[in-house]
């Protein structure tokens, strides 16, 4: 594979496959498990996709050949659908959750793995809202322009065209608080 490049079918399948598979195993859990400790294990998920996200996005495309080379052609067309197709995507999230379904209760490893499929669906969301524009309504509680510059910097950072790299977290910006990846102020 030479390129992460997608066409707008297959971009676009990403964002339905996940739906789909965040809708069943949401439908699934709300029938079958308990709910509270299901939502502690569906925020554990969350919180796991977002360090993962913050993980790879700094230290697999931004250092490791191929994918710091595949990443590098997002840095330079950030319109074009470039993204992990749908079966690496689910085959990452797949070897992720496994030992969650093999050691745990099926509605335990099923909660774990909604909240990460969730937040990953959450990310692409973002991601794609981060490059193309939104013509739709206003949404509520969300700063869709902060956000945009934050991940903008991040591009131009890592571009070298401002002072340094940063802001590799793209759902959130508390790993690079955490991890000192955030711009530093002057």
């Amino acid at each position: 594979m030479t390129s992460m490049e997608l066409s707008r079918k297959a971009y676009i399948a990403d964002f339905v496959v996940y739906t789909l598979l965040v809708a069943g195993l949401g439908l699934w859990l709300a029938a079958s498990a308990p709910w509270l400790p299901s939502l502690g294990l569906l925020l554990l998920g969350a919180l796991s996709w977002s360090l993962l996200e913050y993980l790879l996005h700094r230290w697999v495309l931004h250092e490791l050949p191929p994918f710091c080379n595949w990443h590098a052609d997002h840095h330079r067309r950030p319109g074009a659908l470039i993204a992990a197709p749908t079966w690496l995507s689910a085959g990452l999230l797949g070897i992720a959750t496994l030992p969650a379904w093999w050691w745990l209760q099926a509605w335990q490893a099923g909660a774990l793995s909604l909240g990460l499929s969730a937040a990953y669906l959450g990310y692409g969301v973002a991601h794609h809202l981060a490059h193309h524009p939104w013509r739709g309504p206003s949404l509520p509680g969300v700063n869709l322009a902060g956000f945009r510059r934050r991940h903008a910097l991040h591009h131009r950072g890592s571009a070298g065209l401002s002072p340094e790299p940063c802001n590799y977290g793209v759902s959130t910006g508390a790993w690079d608080w955490f991890f000192q990846s955030a711009p530093r102020r002057r």
